[in-house]
């Protein structure tokens, strides 16, 4: 049944993303939603709850994208052994089952078959411009690396201070602020990975409640034409119930 396809789909391209990263990640999930025929507002929802499963696997490894690529090459100095591995480790136990539960969500939840078959037209967004999209981002990265460094005196001063509570909710801002600039002002080799932890899975869920939270939000709203406001409509209750529960959760560890 659609549902659990829809379910499947879902989780697939969350897991896909930490290995092919988030780019990949919407781009199959745009295509996989549209092989499904969906009503147009179950698509809509299908897709923004598939986003916040992208983001989420994307922050698993230094490849899958911006915030883990700058989180690593700020701890690389690290006093803690920081390899390959050491994200999905960090976060895997909290990034694991929110991306399962997005599955869930998004195919027994939101999922419905249109009754009668729809045509989606082609988009101009193309491999090329991903290519070229791609590109942009890595040396955006770069940016803000050296961006991070200009401003690691005042990191040390400030941030390795601040309890990692508060460094979680402060982080609910990359909903509207990239998070890939947060990440790169805020994380410190020195600072403790419960900071770390906090730090992180507060931008990796908090910016999957707008469409300008992250590149891969724009990229399924623009390629399936989703206003700004129907996404803020499902996408802000949604990180603020994960905001509100991986809080709990990360306090309780």
């Amino acid at each position: 049944g659609v549902r659990p396809a829809v379910g499947a789909a879902v989780v697939l391209v969350g897991f896909s993303s930490a290995v092919l990263t988030s780019a990949i990640g919407v781009l199959l999930l745009i295509e996989l939603i549209g092989a499904m025929d969906l009503e147009r507002d179950s698509e809509l929802k299908v897709a923004i709850v598939g986003c916040f499963a992208v983001g989420l696997g994307g922050g698993l490894t230094p490849i899958a994208g911006p915030v883990p690529a700058i989180a690593m090459a700020k701890l690389a100095q690290a006093p803690y052994a920081t390899g390959p591995y050491y994200l999905f480790n960090l976060l895997g136990p909290w990034v694991l089952p929110a991306i399962l539960s997005m599955g869930v969500v998004a195919g027994w939840v939101f999922a419905k078959r249109a009754s009668v078959p729809r045509r989606t037209a082609e988009d101009p967004l193309t491999l090329w411009n991903m290519l070229v999209l791609t590109g942009r981002t890595y040396l955006f990265i770069a940016g803000l690396v050296l961006l991070g460094e200009g401003v690691l005196p005042l990191a040390e001063r400030v941030v390795l201070g601040v309890p990692p509570p508060v460094l979680y909710w402060a982080n609910s801002v990359s909903a509207a602020i990239d998070g890939a600039t947060l990440a790169s002002i805020e994380i410190n080799p020195l600072m403790t990975q419960e900071q770390l932890r906090h730090v992180l899975m507060g931008i990796l869920i908090a910016r999957g409640g707008l469409v300008t939270g992250n590149a891969t939000n724009l990229v399924a709203a623009h390629k399936l034409k989703i206003p700004s406001k129907e996404w803020a409509k499902l996408g802000t209750p949604i990180a603020a119930f994960l905001m509100l529960f991986y809080f709990i959760s990360l306090g309780a560890y």
